[in-house]
């Protein structure tokens, strides 16, 4: 049987594949009540509805609270109406509807109108007061709340009745009638009894899951102010029965909702059992991609983690949910979000204290996952290494798979892709599908997907773009058998990277709406801006007039600020491909210098031969355009003086050109990066063509189109075969 978090997902899921399959469907209205109580990962998967609703024959009625605003609530076809008080009239009707049999005195009926001020639960209160007290029992006042109210009529119960809604109330809204047996001990007699006048006086009212009775609360309200009829230490030792009994009676409750022991042991003041519950809870929250709520699981548990004594085993637990929290926040905020530094440093102390040789692995890992995001890659490398060395003394396979992948995706940024490839073919080489499945619940991500992705990336570089193409599918493959949703949104973001890398504009930009639809949903906020990125790409391309200038701020902040700084060489060469061919030649200078000053800096090397190589195109494209200019200027001028002022500078642009592109060249060849050196020779076989060279441009062409054994209906090789047939 799935556990309410599990059917409430699946439901909402199947609730938006229905809605929006358009016309196919019959109309359909959603009505959700106390919007306001909405849990994260339902709130995700209700914007994600209402973002995509527009056109589909479907009608979402919400109520919630004033004070609560929806974050979508600004959208053209949402209407947001405020209820307001019932009509004088309106009140009067419910409150004969409650009173049918019941004379009211003419000096009452104002004083609960007045009283319920049109609210109609106050006014159903009041009125079932005046029932329970009689017609001719004296009323002399009417209490000033609906709080008061109800604490009136709960102890006007029988005492039996009274303490079987209280055990009730602090069970929670929904309360299970074998756990109300369990926990109450009440012999079935009495408790059908009770429970039958809890049902005349409206406080309770029986459902049915699967046969067995579930008793509700009419208003939540209702069970708040039972809640609170219990003295501090009464609510205590109810919450610690509770807890007791769900533990030893009902062990699928205890596994499928681990939160609820948890709750039950935390408002029980039981530190020390409530621990491993939030942890489990956390977990499984994990398993369901809903990292908001494993964060809050994570935190609550650390928090009462510090009231315990210091010892090795709270260290121990401490290090686990420290990892856990870890992972979790990564995923809500991001791969360098600040807090990241200290919970991961603090894991790492810890595994040191506690000496197990696993959770420091983890650690050392967790560290180097975000040295690599903030582009710190020597100390990525070095991290990564450290990994390497830690698991070959150990015999655990996955310890020694998962380091490969960190070495081999560190040596990939650093510009050594023949190392990358050969550490990524080992962690391959070691992947267990089966153990890759549940490690992608535990740790976050399926590891064969990285390791297949990163591959795929390090195959193009190195010359085999449609060797490329194959792991990169199966990594999508892999993620979508996992129905893991972070794995698949990892992996359909490398492969919209691979296309634009060939240079395919359309698929890259199918494969990153579906990255920001399932990161919507899902809240992974790294990957929110993918689509706008192949967006501009794909404008860029569509509409060759539009400015550049909306596209790059000049320093860069923007990009900083919504993306790991990992991705700004490979962002900047893709745009700047594109627009530096428009109009802002010098603002996409200052961007590919800054990005080049970037490489220096922090050792991002994987694209710096394509920055070159572009900042080579770039400074073409202004000697192209001044040169434009000279032409234009003689004719008013006179040909002599306007040459006298700008050939100069025309030729020293192209001489800086040249010499970007023979630096991209030379990078490439050290890196043994096939693909960006046929780039960069293209670029300088054209410049020499134009200068006249063609025999050294067709030798070095020749060279390395010859090479490739595969691609040849990529636009890079195309490209490179029409400009060698030119310089026949």
């Amino acid at each position: 049987m799935l556990d309410p978090e599990a059917r409430k997902a699946r439901t909402l899921t199947a609730l938006t594949q229905m809605c929006l399959n358009g016309s196919r469907q019959r109309p359909l209205i959603l009505e959700l009540e106390d919007l306001h109580w909405i849990d994260p990962s339902s709130d995700e998967y209700l914007t994600a509805l209402v973002e995509r609703m527009a056109g589909a024959p479907l009608l979402v009625l919400a109520t919630y609270r004033p004070g609560y605003r929806p974050t979508w609530i600004d959208r053209s076809y949402v209407t947001q109406i405020a209820l307001q008080p019932l009509t004088s009239q309106d009140s009067l009707r419910v409150v004969q509807t409650v009173l049918q049999t019941v004379a009211l005195g003419a000096a009452l009926v104002p004083q609960l109108l007045t009283k319920a001020d049109g609210n109609p639960f106050f006014l159903e209160e009041l009125a079932r007061t005046v029932v329970e007290q009689g017609a001719n029992a004296p009323f002399p006042t009417v209490p000033d709340t609906v709080q008061a109210v109800l604490l009136a009529r709960i102890d006007r119960l029988p005492a039996t009745a009274k303490r079987l809604l209280q055990t009730s109330a602090v069970i929670g809204k929904d309360v299970a009638l074998p756990l109300l047996q369990a926990v109450t001990d009440v012999p079935e007699e009495a408790m059908h009894r009770d429970l039958g006048h809890l049902q005349a006086a409206e406080f309770l009212y029986e459902t049915y899951v699967h046969a067995a009775p579930v008793y509700t609360f009419k208003h939540v309200l209702t069970q708040e102010v039972t809640y609170q009829s219990l003295v501090h230490r009464a609510r205590q030792q109810y919450h610690e029965r509770i807890a007791q009994v769900l533990e030893a009676r009902f062990p699928e409750v205890a596994e499928t909702q681990p939160e609820l022991l948890a709750q039950h042991y935390t408002e029980a003041e039981q530190g020390a059992p409530a621990i491993p519950y939030w942890q489990r809870a956390g977990q499984r929250a994990v398993e369901r991609s809903a990292n908001s709520e494993a964060v809050s699981h994570f935190t609550t548990g650390l928090e009462i983690l510090q009231s315990l004594p210091a010892t090795p085993e709270r260290a121990r637990q401490e290090l686990a949910l420290q990892l856990a929290l870890g992972t979790s926040l990564r995923m809500v905020k991001g791969h360098t979000a600040p807090e990241l530094e200290s919970r991961y440093t603090r894991a790492y102390e810890l595994s040191q204290q506690v000496g197990e040789s696993r959770q420091q692995f983890s650690a050392l890992m967790s560290l180097w996952r975000l040295s690599i995001n903030r582009a710190r890659i020597p100390q990525a490398c070095e991290l990564a290494e450290q990994c390497v060395a830690l698991a070959q003394h150990g015999p655990d396979p996955e310890l020694l798979q998962d380091a490969h992948r960190m070495l081999g995706e560190s040596l990939f940024f650093h510009g050594q892709p023949v190392l990358a490839r050969t550490h990524l073919a080992q962690g391959i080489a070691l992947y267990d599908a089966q153990q890759g499945r549940v490690r992608a619940f535990s740790s976050g991500i399926e590891p064969g997907v990285i390791c297949l992705s990163f591959l795929a990336s390090t195959l193009w570089q190195l010359g085999y773009p449609d060797q490329a193409l194959t792991k990169s599918q199966e990594a999508l493959t892999l993620a979508q058998e996992s129905s893991h949703a972070y794995s698949l949104v990892f992996a359909l973001n490398h492969t919209s990277v691979l296309y634009g890398w060939r240079r395919e504009v359309q698929l890259a930009q199918e494969r990153a709406k579906a990255v920001t639809k399932l990161a919507s949903e899902h809240g992974f906020i790294q990957f929110l801006q993918k689509e706008r990125f192949w967006k501009d790409w794909t404008l860029a391309r569509q509409e060759p007039d539009e400015s550049s200038e909306e596209f790059i701020p000049q320093d860069l902040s923007t990009w900083r600020a919504i993306a790991s700084e990992l991705e700004l060489p490979h962002r900047l060469a893709m745009l700047a491909d594109t627009y530096g061919n428009k109009g802002q030649v010098e603002l996409w200078l200052h961007a590919v210098d800054e990005g080049l000053t970037f490489i220096h800096k922090n050792a991002v090397c994987h694209f710096e031969a394509e920055l070159y190589r572009l900042k080579g195109a770039l400074l073409m494209r202004q000697a192209i355009e001044r040169a434009g200019t000279v032409i234009a200027s003689s004719e008013i001028l006179g040909m002599t003086e306007a040459k006298g002022g700008g050939a100069p500078q025309i030729s020293s642009l192209r001489t800086e050109a040249e010499g970007c592109f023979r630096q991209a060249l030379d990078i490439a060849r050290r890196q043994q990066a096939k693909s960006l050196e046929l780039r960069a020779a293209v670029s300088l076989s054209r410049l020499w063509q134009q200068q006249g060279n063609k025999v050294p441009a067709r030798q070095m062409l020749q060279e390395i189109y010859g090479w490739f054994t595969e691609g040849f209906d990529t636009p890079d090789l195309q490209e490179a075969k029409a400009l060698l047939e030119t310089l026949q």
